[in-house]
């Protein structure tokens, strides 16, 4: 147990991998670092004379402390509680510390002004002076890629630089940050990079590892929403003022499908873990959609039981179970491995022990033990044209084809 005194509210801070984590009053000069396992405090961060500001990431083992108006920011080692470095920095702030994805280095914003300098954290060093060619830098941006620091100078051109090296990979010219949550894609396991960036009012896909634009999918006012999936060959993007979902390929640059059926754009989506499905919801659509993304055909439409309202959406232990979450409920469906049946075939579905089902008959054991493990709806189902019209999308024309 960490016990700290006085009554004010502290400021908790949790550094990267490591076991330890930064307790920080508001407005307060210092700031304590203790060890979450011994409960025994490892450091004070002091040494600033105005309130403090902390930086810390994901993936660093380290704290860098810094105040409005002081010349100097101090970075701290977060298991020993040694300081690691005194860096200058000009005393009117702005030094803009970007570390790189895997929190190893640490760009900030030179004293002048007109470059970033990037430091090792562990040696506590500048390895390289990135200035870029046409003025000041006004501002770092983190890649996905950790080996890679991003820099925008006065007149707005970007450039993509080697951390180590300390030399421009790319000239992208004048791109800005596409604003987007999610815009960014990196597995450590392949090197695999990607970013959004908004070129001229387009979603631009750029590609780290061959330094290239892929390609645009849509204008940055038009899009709501974007998301890649777990492996990193897809993207998913919504819109404000559509109902559908775009479907790219991202080694490719093409677009393979579009997810149409909602009533309302949409508000929200996710992938599978595999990356071959992708659930949905829309704005004023209290539906879930289930959707295979390499055909863009839909795969089942689940209404929540006694007409509770659709919150959330995700897949449970694999692709084919989706948990629904509602105003009341947690519901846990299955997505039906049965293809979508039209006119008179409507009636007939493969139940998951091989047994066929060709009669309208609420109380059949496959509605029990087949296709949906979850019977809460089917339970008070008039018919079986109402487990179908419910969670297998069809046409109005089909039923009616299917009475005659």
């Amino acid at each position: 147990m960490i016990k700290r005194t006085g009554t004010q509210t502290w400021n908790v801070r949790f550094v990267g991998s490591s076991n330890s984590v930064v307790l920080h009053k508001p407005d307060d000069a210092s700031a304590q670092l203790w060890n979450l396992e011994t409960g025994e405090l490892i450091a004070e961060i002091k040494g600033h004379e105005k309130p403090i500001e902390l930086t810390v990431h994901e993936n660093g083992n380290w704290v860098l402390s810094s105040a409005d108006g002081e010349p100097f920011a101090q970075l701290w080692d977060a298991q020993t509680g040694k300081v690691l470095a005194r860096i200058k920095v000009h005393p009117e702030g702005g030094f803009n510390p970007t570390p790189t994805a895997d929190g190893k280095y640490l760009a900030i914003r030179s004293e002048d002004g007109t470059a970033a300098e990037v430091w090792d954290v562990a040696a506590g060093k500048v390895i390289a002076t990135l200035r870029p060619p046409g003025g000041k830098t006004i501002y770092m941006l983190q890649p996905s890629d950790p080996s890679r620091i991003l820099t925008s100078d006065e007149n707005g051109n970007h450039a993509l630089w080697d951390v180590r090296s300390g030399k421009i990979v790319k000239q992208l010219g004048n791109v800005s940050s596409s604003g987007l949550d999610e815009d960014e894609y990196f597995d450590p396991s392949t090197g695999t990079a990607m970013q959004l960036f908004d070129v001229g009012g387009e979603i631009t896909l750029f590609d780290y590892r061959s330094d290239t634009r892929k390609f645009s999918a849509g204008p940055l006012k038009e899009v709501a929403g974007v998301q890649f999936s777990p492996d990193g060959r897809t993207l998913a993007v919504r819109f404000t003022n559509r109902n559908d979902i775009d479907i790219w390929d991202t080694a490719s640059g093409k677009r393979v499908a579009t997810l149409e059926g909602h009533t309302g754009p949409v508000r929200e989506f996710t992938f599978s873990k595999d990356g071959r499905r992708l659930l949905s919801l829309a704005i004023n659509d209290n539906f879930a959609w289930a959707w295979d993304t390499a055909t863009g055909a839909a795969l089942a439409t689940f209404k929540p039981m006694n007409d509770t309202t659709v919150l959330r959406a995700e897949f449970g232990r694999d692709a084919s179970e989706v948990l629904i979450k509602t105003d009341h409920t947690v519901q846990l469906w299955q997505i039906p491995e049965v293809p979508v049946l039209r006119g008179r075939d409507l009636w007939t579905a493969v139940c998951a022990g091989g047994a066929a089902v060709s009669e309208r008959n609420p109380d059949h054991p496959c509605l029990r033990t087949g296709p949906l493990s979850a019977t809460y709806y089917l339970e008070g189902a008039k018919s079986w044209t109402k487990w179908i019209a419910t969670y297998l999308p069809f046409r109005a024309e089909d039923e009616k084809a299917s009475a005659n």
